[in-house]
C-alpha cells in the first residue's frame, strides 16, 4: 500500500451498514550518516540516538555525538519524531586516527552514587587499577582492558576513596571517587 485515504464499505444482510474511511500515511526512515572529527563521531539530527561499537550497545551514549576511545566498527541506532528507526552503515575507526597530540585521560562517572560506576578511558593497553580507602589501604583491585567498564562497588562502605590507574606497576591516574 501507498499513502492515500482507502475507503470499505461494510455491508449488512439488510443492507449497506456502514463505510471506513482509513487515512495512511508511509513515513521514509531515518538515513543517519556517520562522520568523524578527529576522535569525535556524529550524526545528523533526530528524535534518539544509541552508539554502538562492534554491533553492542555503549552503555549511556544517547547523543548526537560520540567520542571514540577504541579502533572498531561504529555505528548508531537513531529514530525520528514518528519512531521510526534505522541504524547507520558501520563505520571503521582505528586509533591511528586519533590526532598525536591527544593526552591520556581518564573519567568516572556518576560520581558521586551508591556503589556502581563507570569508568572510562582512552588507553589502549592493559591497565592496572587499585582501590584507596582513606587509610591508605588497598580494598579492590583488578586488571582492566576496555576503554569503558562498569565497576561494582557496592560491597564497599560508604566514605572517599582514590581509584589508581596504572601501567606497568606505575601509577598514571588517581581518581577521586564518592561513594554514598
Amino acid at each position: 500500500m501507498q499513502a492515500d485515504v482507502y475507503s470499505d464499505t461494510l455491508v449488512a444482510s439488510s443492507g449497506c451498514d456502514s463505510v471506513v474511511l482509513l487515512t495512511l500515511s508511509v513515513h521514509p526512515l531515518p538515513q543517519p550518516t556517520v562522520f568523524q572529527n578527529g576522535n569525535t563521531l556524529s550524526t545528523g539530527t533526530f528524535n534518539s540516538y544509541q552508539w554502538l561499537l562492534n554491533n553492542a550497545e555503549i552503555n549511556g551514549e544517547y547523543n548526537a555525538t560520540y567520542t571514540a576511545f577504541a579502533s572498531g566498527n561504529y555505528s548508531v541506532v537513531v529514530s525520528d519524531a514518528n519512531g521510526c528507526t534505522d541504524t547507520s552503515s558501520v563505520f571503521v575507526f582505528t586509533i591511528s586516527d586519533i590526532e598525536e597530540t591527544e593526552t591520556w585521560f581518564a573519567t568516572l562517572y556518576p560520581n558521586p552514587n551508591t556503589g556502581t560506576f563507570v569508568l572510562k578511558h582512552n588507553y589502549y593497553s592493559e591497565l592496572n587499577i587499585e582501590v584507596i580507602d582513606v587509610m591508605g589501604r588497598k580494598v579492590a583491585k583488578w586488571q582492566h582492558v576496555a576503554t569503558v567498564q562498569n565497576i561494582d562497588l557496592s560491597e564497599l562502605a560508604k566514605g572517599i576513596y582514590q581509584l589508581r590507574i596504572g601501567v606497568d606497576n606505575e601509577t598514571q591516574k588517581i581518581l577521586r571517587l564518592i561513594k554514598e
